[in-house]
């Protein structure tokens, strides 16, 4: 009569080698998970980050003085030509600012708001140059 030991003494091999195989079959998709999350983090930091630059150049760009935003509006004449505010061409992670005096009341009757527009009021734009992010704000002489 064998003994419980004698038994089970060929099951090792074979268990071993099954363990291995699953370790090496679930191994490489897990692998893959990880380098998926660390590029997924990786793409959403550079996205934080351009955002973050945005805002930011939005914010300087309104701490400007009204009077040199309004005529660096009138001097463009075109709301539709980055500023002297904006990124050197080449920049990375160019951000662009556009300004134009806002016509709130369409005096020229064009229905176009950048315009013909109305002294006191600036709309100011910027954006990535990719057009990823677009920020937009209307600007009210003191």
């Amino acid at each position: 009569m064998k003994t419980i030991r004698q038994a089970t003494a060929g099951y090792a091999y074979v268990e071993v080698l099954i363990a291995v195989v699953l370790v090496a079959t679930c191994l490489a998709p897990m692998v893959e998970t990880i380098a998926q999350a660390v590029r997924i983090q990786t793409q959403q930091a550079d996205q934080r980050d351009a955002l973050h630059s945005t805002t930011s150049l939005m914010e300087q760009t309104l701490s400007t003085r009204y009077q040199a935003l309004d005529l660096e509006a009138i001097a463009v004449n075109d709301a539709t030509v980055a500023t002297a505010y904006s990124d050197p061409t080449g920049t990375d992670n160019q951000r662009l600012v556009y300004l134009a005096r806002y016509d709130i009341d369409n005096a020229d009757s064009d229905n176009d708001p950048l315009t013909g527009g109305d002294a006191g009021l600036l709309w100011i734009r910027v954006t990535s140059a990719d057009g990823r992010y677009d920020l937009q704000n209307l600007l009210a002489a003191p």
